[in-house]
């Protein structure tokens, strides 16, 4: 892991080292490519639903604070240094500590807690990843249920044999959580301030065919394709330009299509019952128990 260490300060507590970021006002974050026409948009006030300061903060919770606090934690930061504009003037400055987002994001100062599962379970997908595929590079879509109970990772090798259809896999992956012997939501574990945290996974690979994987590997590339075209700032395009393969935006010939659209169904056909997926090493194992 890496994170881009942009300043020092000798006031700051720790190793005084904190992160630059430029915000982006809301007009001009909504119509990027008519950015220029919202250039007029101006933060006026401290407060209010609109054109304040606060509208700026409260949609910066939401979309970017996680974002954040992980490049600081991984920098070993101690906070972000915001910049809020609208690409022609700058309003204002503000210094958010890694505390205070972590109080935004989760309600309490213990957000170290919730960076180690995530990066525990990384780590548990980077090395089942690898057993796919051995000694070859390969390429991962990465797609969250709607619902939030089921991840879905699509494995494919990078390069393959021209003319033939290269193979791909999924992968399935779902969490259950527990506080002590409780087993309870993953939103209750993550507000949870203390106490022994367990997360038990499991990782199913899909029996589904070839032609219904592609298709729902197709349908998720092609979300994360318009939210790189039309939600993400300038900054946000040039830091997450290796996130996502813009070289891969070939039909697939397994893929269905509708309307000149590739298509990705609403409504989904079900998984396989857990009988007909093969599960991945044992049903289900845990992350290290964190207090």
């Amino acid at each position: 892991m890496r994170a881009q260490l942009d300043c020092h300060s000798p006031v700051l507590p720790g190793t005084g080292v904190f992160d630059i970021k430029t915000r982006a006002a809301v007009a001009v974050r909504l119509n990027l490519p008519k950015y220029r026409d919202n250039s007029n948009y101006r933060i006026y006030s401290i407060q209010g639903p609109w054109m304040s300061f606060e509208k700026e903060y409260y949609d910066l919770i939401r979309s970017a604070f996680l974002k954040y606090s992980f490049q600081a934690r991984i920098g070993n930061m101690d906070g972000v240094f915001v910049a809020y504009h609208n690409t022609h003037e700058i309003f204002g400055f503000q210094y958010i500590p890694l505390e205070e987002m972590d109080r935004r994001l989760f309600g309490h100062d213990q957000g170290h807690r919730i960076f180690t599962k995530c990066i525990s379970l990384l780590e548990v997908l980077f090395e089942e990843i690898t057993t796919h595929f051995p000694k070859q590079s390969v390429k991962c879509t990465w797609e969250t249920a709607s619902t939030g109970k089921v991840m879905r990772i699509w494995i494919e090798p990078a390069e393959w044999r021209e003319g033939e259809q290269k193979p791909i896999v999924q992968l399935n992956v779902t969490l259950s959580h527990y506080l002590g012997s409780l087993r309870v939501s993953g939103k209750e574990a993550v507000t949870s301030r203390n106490g022994g945290w367990t997360v038990s996974y499991q990782i199913a690979k899909s029996s589904l065919s070839q032609r219904e994987i592609y298709k729902r590997r197709r349908g998720a590339f092609n979300t994360q394709l318009r939210v790189f075209q039309y939600r993400l700032d300038v900054n946000e395009r040039i830091e997450r330009r290796e996130d996502i393969d813009l070289t891969d935006l070939k039909p697939l010939s397994f893929a269905s299509k509708r309307g000149g659209h590739w298509w990705s169904p609403s409504a989904e056909p079900s998984e396989p019952s857990s009988a007909a997926s093969e599960l991945v090493n044992k049903l289900t194992r845990t992350l290290p128990e964190s207090t």
